[in-house]
């Protein structure tokens, strides 16, 4: 229910159509020269209080009548009217805010004018705390949410310059942190009274003219020579500097001061101010990039600042090996692992010995997998029901096959295999030979319906070299043979 001290501040008539069903209380600012708390804006918004002030404006909190959200308005102070560049750049707002569409840029629903003649627009509630709040509570991000945070900010700010809009008060009172789902720390940039499009830089902003705050204004800005995306980069790097360390760095005794700090002075070493916080070189090393006093020695966008946080990022965490991953790197087998000998030379006989301790390790790693396969195959049914009622083992399957070396590697293996001991087969070695035809047929190489085929000839050609290296032998005795 509305208190009477509010009703004698509300428009005559008003108070009768809020007392029915649609009663809010609502809580009146102290000063009341610029008050819209209690009234309806465009006959859908009614305000419920004042959620803060700026120079210019004022920022209350709504509710939508039709949607029943809760919304957020910002109206020019009636001080402003008179004054045609301020009105201009309420308006220029709107239009920056329409031309953004981001997550983590505040957006903007509706536009209108009180009637007091005040410009207003509708946008986003947000219900969080700015970065400047955090800073004061907590002093310092740590370096995980230090990471977390300003990523989102460069994309924010990324996609504003992407459509030529520049922020220029680039500061944490401007940085919101809102919980969204399970994101504790979701950006939204707000407040761009101040900034410019690209196309209209020279328009409103006049030579030596000097918009901003002091502490986080880039060099070019504290002259007041024109600026580009640049400007907003520096800027960006004086809050992530103080939001790694706890201090700005550059603050003078008065205005002059510090925008003289900014224009000459550089930033004071992580080591040198903080080294208790042991924050890692690669973020001082971006930091203090973005923070060249000349704009062509920075970054050049914010893209690329983007990327290197992003980099930073990555190479700062280590991935946990979880139990599932340690468990698969060990059942993992390769063929290095199991071809681990060196044959020792001119022994025809160790090199059988090896090739059969390679296959009786191959084998034993492959065995889970055509156990698998065979498996499979008997539960293959021809009718609907008995497949019903048959439990489904295809997930077990898949993990054996992919736990044991494949058959086609480990076909493909033997056939290099022949080719390295042909050198042997040379000398006639009967064992060799057999054992390696044997091994092809286990394993399907070769089919089981040839291998008397193929013995024969090796045999009969065994029998038929004999008398030749006997006969060669006689013949010349001293020459020594290939395997000797």
């Amino acid at each position: 229910m509305l208190i009477k001290q509010t009703l004698k501040f509300l428009p005559l008539g008003l108070d009768r159509g809020l007392l029915g069903s649609q009663a809010y209380r609502v809580k009146i600012p102290a000063n009341r020269q610029d008050l819209l708390v209690g009234q309806v804006l465009s006959r859908r918004y009614y305000v419920l209080s004042l959620l803060g002030q700026g120079g210019m404006n004022l920022v209350y909190k709504a509710k939508d009548l039709q949607t029943k959200k809760i919304v957020a308005v910002k109206a020019l102070r009636t001080d402003g009217l008179s004054d045609q560049s301020v009105v201009t750049r309420f308006q220029r707002e709107v239009q920056v805010l329409n031309r953004l569409n981001h997550p983590r840029i505040v957006g903007v629903h509706d536009y209108g004018t009180s009637k007091r003649g005040q410009p207003f627009f509708v946008m986003d509630y947000l219900e969080g705390k700015s970065l400047n709040q955090v800073l004061r509570k907590d002093g310092r991000l740590s370096i995980e949410r230090f990471q977390d945070v300003f990523v989102q900010v460069a994309a924010a700010i990324q996609h504003a310059h992407k459509h030529g809009a520049i922020h220029r008060d680039l500061k944490p009172g401007n940085i919101m942190l809102v919980k969204l789902g399970n994101t504790e720390d979701y950006v939204k940039i707000v407040d761009f009274g101040i900034a410019k499009l690209v196309e209209e830089a020279s328009k409103l902003t006049r030579m030596g003219e000097v918009w901003g705050s002091p502490i986080y204004m880039s060099p070019e800005q504290a002259t007041g020579i024109n600026t580009d995306e640049r400007t907003d980069i520096y800027s960006l790097g004086i809050v992530m500097y103080e939001a790694l360390t706890g201090e700005v760095p550059f603050l003078g005794k008065n205005y002059v001061e510090t925008l003289s700090k900014q224009i000459s002075e550089p930033p004071q070493p992580f080591d040198e101010l903080c080294p208790e916080f042991q924050i890692p070189k690669v973020f001082e090393r971006i930091i203090f990039k973005a923070l060249e006093k000349a704009p062509e020695a920075r970054y050049q966008t914010m893209t690329e600042l983007k990327y290197d946080l992003e980099r930073a990022l990555s190479a700062n965490r280590k991935a946990p090996v979880t139990q599932h991953a340690a468990r698969k790197n060990q059942q993992r087998t390769t063929i290095s692992e199991v071809i681990d000998f060196a044959p020792p030379e001119n022994s025809s006989m160790n090199i059988a010995q090896t090739i059969r301790s390679t296959f009786n390790k191959i084998k034993a790693i492959a065995q889970p997998q055509i156990e698998a396969k065979e498996s499979a195959k008997e539960s293959t049914f021809h009718t609907p029901i008995q497949a019903m009622k048959r439990p489904n083992h295809s997930k077990t399957v898949v993990r054996e096959k992919n736990n044991s070396l494949p058959i086609n590697e480990i076909k493909v293996f033997f056939l290099l295999l022949v080719i390295f001991v042909s050198f042997w087969m040379i000398s006639s070695n009967k064992y060799v030979a057999n054992f390696v035809i044997q091994s092809l047929i286990e394993m399907d190489v070769i089919p089981k319906s040839s291998p008397q085929q193929i013995q024969e000839p090796l045999q009969s050609e065994s029998q038929m070299q004999m008398p030749n290296q006997e006969s060669n032998q006689s013949q010349s005795s001293d020459r020594p043979g290939l395997l000797d």
